[in-house]
């Protein structure tokens, strides 16, 4: 009688002489061949995107490697059930030279390990805020790539996730929490701010980089060995923490070219006297916090700032508007013109600009009401006992997403399928014409 030990090197013997699929199913869209493993059989149904093997070579037919614009369905039908596509898997993508564009649908939820991995024909990587979890090398080695999105839902860059990239520019959202090991080693471009939100820089997160300043935001407490090793051209460092936080006695690999630290106001001393920060041949204080003004359209109005410092707090904001329009506010409600702001912390503040004429008389709109705003669901609009024509709803930009003809003083608009985001919302009277703010959440 067989022992069940050579039972199980039978079955071993049979697995190995045959190729290990990956996939349940597999499907076309565009010039691709797609492979799915099926990861929920019930309501909701979901699969994730595979390669065709679970073992090198991913794909046993060259003809059929991905290749051209990979366009990843958001939905793909099997055996009359359609599912909805939900993750890449690990090494889904592994070493695809040939794909040189990519269409992330946002239906993805997860990126795998090596899901990306050097596929150098890729250029530009826009991954949209439904991923909330990438893992490690999910695009390390992706050589070419200049253009990165990184989407807001991210609290970890993982280990080498964006490794060796030829990035133009970073935008680290302030989502994110810990960056890790080799998270971003080798990056292209001079100017690195990491954001308030980040706690902890892993080793060697961006060493090898070729940026010359890095701006620390306020809450990191941890950076870890040779985070910032061999970035040979980094002479200039800000750390935003009024309390220096951990720095590994490696994390810069000291040399000449580190010269310039600087700190927030009335915080020198205490960095003069704090391991590895003291070691900084040249330490001065500055203010920390920034002001970014915006126009909703630079066609429309433009925004001028004064710059704050250590002694004056203070930041005065002018808003002008071009010929033939109007200042109407700043995105908070604010109407000052021009506005003070007393700076706290780092803000963002936009001017909202209209047509000249959007305005023709402000006494008849003083029992007008628009609730709830910010709204998600549900727009509500009461001119008492006033009559409203016509409304107008523009974006931020000022574009036209709809025009309705209402002839009644009260009206209710369903905002589900809104945009996040500012609306102009134009309102026509029998006797004027009036804009309000509203934000979509």
């Amino acid at each position: 009688m067989r022992t069940v030990k050579q039972f199980t090197f039978t079955i071993i013997l049979f697995l190995l002489s045959y190729p290990t699929w990956a996939y349940d199913f597999a499907a076309v869209n565009g010039e691709n061949t797609f492979f799915f493993t099926i990861t929920s059989n019930t309501s909701p149904y979901t699969v994730k995107v595979v390669s065709e093997n679970q073992t090198e070579p991913y794909y046993s037919d060259t003809s059929i490697t991905p290749r051209g614009h990979l366009n990843i369905p958001s939905t793909v039908s099997h055996n009359d059930i359609t599912y909805t596509v939900t993750a890449i898997g690990d090494y889904a993508f592994y070493y695809c030279f040939d794909i040189i564009s990519l269409t992330i649908p946002n239906t993805i939820k997860s990126i795998g390990i090596c899901a990306f991995l050097r596929c150098i024909g890729l250029k530009t990587i826009s991954i949209p805020n439904s991923v909330t979890d990438i893992q490690e090398a999910a695009f390390a080695s992706c050589m070419n790539v200049n253009n990165l999105t990184i989407p807001n839902g991210i609290d970890s860059i993982k280990s080498t996730a964006f490794s060796d990239l030829a990035l133009t520019a970073l935008n680290i959202p302030s989502s994110v929490k810990y960056i890790g090991r080799n998270a971003f080693e080798g990056l292209k471009f001079t100017n690195l701010v990491i954001p308030n939100t980040v706690t902890t820089i892993d080793t060697y997160a961006f060493q090898g980089s070729l940026v010359t300043s890095v701006i620390l935001g306020t809450s990191v407490d941890y950076v870890g060995y040779g985070a910032f090793f061999s970035c040979y051209d980094l002479y200039q460092f800000t750390c935003k923490s009024k309390t220096p936080p951990y720095i590994d006695p490696t994390a810069f690999g000291w040399d000449d070219y580190l010269n310039t630290l600087f700190v927030p106001c009335n915080s020198k001393t205490i960095y003069e006297t704090t391991d590895v920060w003291k070691d900084f041949p040249n330490i001065r204080e500055k203010f920390i916090y920034t002001i970014t003004v915006n126009s909703n359209n630079i066609a429309w109005g433009t925004v001028s700032k004064s710059t704050p410092n250590c002694t004056d707090t203070f930041s005065t904001l002018n808003a002008t508007a071009k010929t033939g329009y109007i200042f109407i506010q700043w995105n908070d409600g604010n109407t000052d013109n021009p506005r003070t702001v007393n700076l706290t912390q780092d803000t963002t503040i936009t001017a909202i600009f209209a047509l000249n004429n959007a305005i023709e008389d402000v006494d008849i709109f003083k029992n007008l009401k628009i609730y709830p705003n910010p709204t998600t669901n549900q727009l509500n609009i009461d001119f008492y006992q006033n009559i409203i024509k016509e409304i107008h709803i523009y974006d931020i930009l000022g574009k036209e997403v709809s025009h309705m003809q209402i002839n009644n003083s009260m009206i209710n608009l369903h905002t589900e399928t809104w945009e996040n985001g500012m609306y102009l919302i134009k309102i026509i009277s029998e006797n004027g014409s009036t804009i309000k703010l509203v934000r979509k959440e």
